[in-house]
């Protein structure tokens, strides 16, 4: 067979038309597999962490879950204003605080301290709803309740030298609108009932 015939070239062309073609469906069908296996990865995951998550419903339940996990993280109470400092005033406040130093590790990062209870170094993790991305591992059991709760309050306020007293007007009634009760809600931020 001679290298220019047109037999040849056809077996040529159709062999790397048909290499191309395998390479492409290979890659079509390994994502599309890997996407279902993701898909039920991530159900069947969310059904064991629905099983596993704690009960925290009442005060009781919140302590009985704190004791019995082998290790909480939270976030650096010497931070003012952040949720460490309000982790260990709630754990203070049940009077668990001295019995659970054993299984307290403080982190400082957030996204560190999340990472921890991800992969399973850390049972439990106390931080403001707020501040909790659900998935990659994470699943909120719920708020502290209620006797033990500690909320954090914003107020909005005009300043009477601000220099755009119409803005800032604006602003607070956006903050405060009925409409945007819903968008409070989604961020896990409680917008007052009534104001």
């Amino acid at each position: 067979m001679r290298l220019n015939s047109l037999a040849l070239r056809l077996f040529f062309s159709a062999t790397t038309w048909t290499v191309v073609i395998l390479v492409v469906t290979g890659i079509v069908l390994s994502s599309l597999y890997r996407a279902a296996v993701e898909r039920a990865f991530d159900r069947r995951l969310d059904v064991y962490l629905r099983a596993l998550v704690a009960d925290v419903a009442t005060p009781e339940a919140f302590k009985q879950a704190l004791l019995a996990a082998k290790s909480i993280v939270y976030g650096d109470p010497t931070l003012p204003n952040q949720s460490g400092e309000k982790a260990e005033q709630i754990l203070a406040s049940a009077g668990l605080l001295d019995a659970l130093k054993g299984k307290l590790r403080i982190v400082p990062g957030q996204a560190e301290s999340q990472d921890l209870i991800a992969k399973g170094e850390v049972e439990l993790g106390l931080y403001n709803l707020s501040e909790i991305p659900e998935g990659k591992g994470l699943k909120i059991a719920g708020p502290v309740p209620a006797p033990l709760q500690l909320s954090t309050t914003y107020e909005g306020a005009l300043m009477s030298d601000g220099s755009v007293p119409q803005a800032a007007r604006e602003f607070i009634r956006f903050l405060s609108d009925p409409d945007a009760r819903a968008k409070w809600l989604a961020a896990k931020l409680e917008p007052l009932a009534d104001h």
